[in-house]
């Protein structure tokens, strides 16, 4: 291989790493946290519904200390039922979106159950939101889960209304639900803000993560691995870094598919799966690159002092 071909090669490795730093650099932009600069415009107190007795569904359950006021609901029957809970007016609302938000607690939910949120609008217009994801926010309702955050934004865009909300509680069998007091905000918090529930990180976190993560493997394979390679310098410790940050890219690849089996959500498995795929990649890629280059440096030394014998 003439060093004309190394060198090349040399370079088109150090161009290709660090695009991971642009890539990721630019992800980590995105990553930073803006203000919600949200409003409360409602809240739904059970207490005072059932003071007013205007409970449609279920029974109220005081706070005792451990627990908040709640409403608690209770599905017997192997068929499915539909529990309406509560139906109002909001307040008029100038921002695009807006988000019904609270906390659920169940136990022994049998199937799949969801909340769901009716947007009624003029000339007969509904939309839904429901809690039907695998996680988070707006995660569906199975199984047993302590007290955990729930989310029903809606985007309306630049409709006026709306001018009913309904809220309702869908089981497919039996089972145990609790809902806390609810609250509408407006607006509505970006996707991207909400930390699924179970999730090692929310979607901004891994962002940021990811941001990080790909700068540094850019920053370090590229900007300074790259050039000792191509000076012919520091061979030992080149090599033994792209191995070491080779193993670690390995890891990363592993957590990932171990976050994708465990069902997280995509903001954790993503930047792992990437910085790991192509953190790796580069690594072996520089390592079949930095060999030949360091060979054909140390041939040209030993050219020089065989001529100058």
């Amino acid at each position: 291989m003439t060093g004309y071909e190394v060198e090349k090669r040399r370079h088109g490795f150090s161009v290709a790493v660090t695009m991971i730093a642009v890539l990721f650099a630019t992800e980590a932009v995105r990553a930073q946290p803006a203000p919600s600069g949200q409003t409360r415009l409602l809240t739904i107190a059970w207490k005072t519904l059932h003071e007013q007795d205007q409970l449609t569904s279920g029974t109220f359950v005081a706070a005792d200390g451990k627990e908040p006021d709640r409403l608690q609901l209770v599905h017997e029957a192997k068929e499915p039922r539909l529990f309406a809970l509560h139906e109002f007016v909001p307040p008029s609302m100038s921002q695009p979106s807006y988000v019904v938000r609270g906390k659920v607690k169940y136990a022994g939910v049998q199937g799949q159950g969801y909340l769901e949120l009716w947007n009624h609008f003029a000339n007969q217009e509904a939309y839904f939101t429901r809690t039907m994801a695998n996680g988070g926010p707006l995660g569906k309702i199975a199984g047993t889960s302590g007290w955990r955050e729930f989310s029903l934004p809606f985007r309306k865009g630049d409709k006026t209304g709306p001018e009913k909300l309904v809220l309702n509680l869908a089981l497919e069998g039996p089972g145990t639900v609790e809902i806390s007091d609810l609250e509408l905000h407006s607006p509505a918090p970006e996707q991207s803000t909400m930390t699924a529930a179970g999730a090692w990180w929310s979607d901004r976190m891994g962002g940021l993560v990811g941001g990080l993560g790909g700068s540094f493997l850019g920053v370090f394979l590229g900007g300074c691995l790259g050039p000792l390679i191509g000076m012919g310098k520091a061979r030992r410790f080149v090599m033994a870094s792209f191995l070491v940050v080779g193993v670690l890219c390995a890891g990363l690849l592993l957590a990932g598919l171990i976050a994708v089996i465990s069902g997280q959500p995509y903001g954790v498995y993503y930047p792992l799966l990437l910085l790991g795929g192509l953190g790796g990649f580069f690594c072996v890629m520089g390592l079949r690159t930095a060999g030949p280059k360091y060979d054909a440096v140390e041939l040209r030394r030993m050219t020089a002092l065989d001529a100058a014998r």
